[in-house]
């Protein structure tokens, strides 16, 4: 009966820590709407992935970055590639 009517517990197995990815090298800066989370680029973000991993993270959310054409539709940027290629 206790554990039906227990608070909600968290661990960090629960969450999903999320990045962004910016073009260029050596970015890191703050997302305002966002406390701490940065636009990373792909350098830097695979160094402060791998310090996650030494901590702990398990679980990332890399969203793919898009850009908009001038016709409208959207094309994939290479940076979201880099990434995966582990730049």
């Amino acid at each position: 009966m206790r554990e039906m009517v227990a608070e909600t517990r968290l661990s960090k197995d629960m969450f999903v820590y999320p990045y962004f990815v910016v073009p260029g090298t050596n970015v890191t800066h703050a997302i305002d709407a966002m406390p701490g989370v940065n636009h990373y680029s792909v350098d830097t973000l695979m160094k402060d992935v791998e310090a996650g991993m030494k901590k702990g993270l398990n679980k990332i959310c890399l969203p793919r970055p898009f850009v908009s054409t001038h016709s409208g539709s959207r094309v994939e940027k290479t940076i979201w590639r880099r990434f995966i290629r582990g730049y």
